[in-house]
């Protein structure tokens, strides 16, 4: 999903800067938290080894949820739609799925 985003935001230079903040920063505290926290993930252009520890399913679900919405609004919700399900698919295959489903994410 961040590798389409990042095609769509290197043809128009800004505009990742500007979708991420226009994000939805959450309705409850926790939420309003890990904002900040995705905003600078998405700076380093949501490099793995820059993604913040994430300690409980819901930031988990937050950080999902903002990356969906993200490419939903650059690249269209169907194909956010069709890429986070290939994302879902690929993780269920991985071990750590056995301890929390990727399914749980969509």
């Amino acid at each position: 999903i961040s590798a389409a985003i990042l095609a769509k935001a290197d043809r128009h230079p800004g505009v990742l800067r500007q979708a991420v903040a226009d994000l939805p920063a959450g309705d409850e505290t926790h939420e309003r938290a890990l904002s900040p926290r995705f905003g600078l993930w998405a700076e380093t252009r949501f490099r793995a080894d820059a993604l913040p520890p994430l300690r409980h399913p819901e930031e988990l679900r937050y950080f999902a949820h903002q990356l969906y919405l993200l490419a939903a609004d650059l690249i269209g919700p169907v194909q956010a739609d069709r890429l986070l399900a290939e994302a879902a698919a690929a993780a269920s295959r991985l071990p750590e799925a056995a301890s929390f489903s990727p399914q749980m994410l969509l």
